[in-house]
C-alpha cells in the first residue's frame, strides 16, 4: 500500500501530466528505431552482387511509409538493412553481416529509400534489451497510478490548486 507522501506525488505528477501534455509522453517506438539507422533516399541494395557476398534476404512485406519500413526490420531478427519502394509501398528486409563484414552493396535508384542499422545488430539487440526494461519498469509503475486522478479540461483549476499545494 502507498505511503500518503507517495500517494500525493503521484497526483502531483498526474497534475503535471494533465498541465503539460506532451512533456510526460515518450517518445514514438517508430523514432527510436529510425535514430539507429543511417538513411539513404534514392538508394536501392545490389541484391544479386549482395547475396553472392553473403547478405540474407530476410523478408518482403507491404508498407506505407519508410518509417514502418524500418520498423519491420527492428522487429526482425538479424535484419540490419531495409529497402522501401516508394512507388509499390513494398519493404525488403536484409541481414548484411556485421559491420567488420558488411556484405551490401547499394547503387542509387530514385525510386527506393535504403535504411543500414549503424553499429552492429548485436549492440542494437543490447539498447532494445535497455529499452525493454524501462517499459516493464514503467509498467509495473502502473500499480501506483490508480491514485491519479483523471485528467479532465474542466479540473484544471482544481488540480492546478492540489498542484500547489503539494509543492
Amino acid at each position: 500500500m502507498p505511503t500518503m507522501a507517495a500517494a500525493a506525488a503521484v497526483r502531483a505528477l498526474a497534475v503535471v501530466t494533465c498541465l503539460l501534455p506532451g512533456l510526460a509522453g515518450g517518445v514514438s517506438r517508430s523514432s527510436v528505431c529510425q535514430e539507429d539507422f543511417l538513411i539513404r533516399d534514392g538508394t536501392i541494395i545490389r541484391t544479386v552482387d549482395s547475396r553472392r557476398r553473403g547478405a540474407t534476404f530476410l523478408n518482403n512485406t507491404e508498407v506505407t511509409e519508410t518509417s514502418h519500413c524500418l520498423e519491420a526490420c527492428c522487429d526482425r531478427a538479424h535484419c540490419n538493412a531495409a529497402i522501401y519502394d516508394q512507388k509499390t509501398g513494398s519493404c525488403f528486409l536484409f541481414d548484411c553481416g556485421p559491420p567488420d563484414d558488411y556484405r551490401c552493396l547499394f547503387t542509387s535508384h530514385t525510386q527506393f529509400v535504403s535504411g543500414t542499422l549503424r553499429g552492429s545488430r548485436a549492440q542494437f539487440e543490447l539498447t532494445q534489451w535497455g529499452s525493454q526494461s524501462q517499459h516493464a519498469a514503467e509498467l509495473h509503475n502502473l500499480k501506483w497510478v490508480a491514485a491519479m486522478p483523471v485528467c479532465r479540461k474542466d479540473a484544471r483549476p482544481a488540480e492546478l490548486s492540489l498542484f500547489q499545494s503539494l509543492v
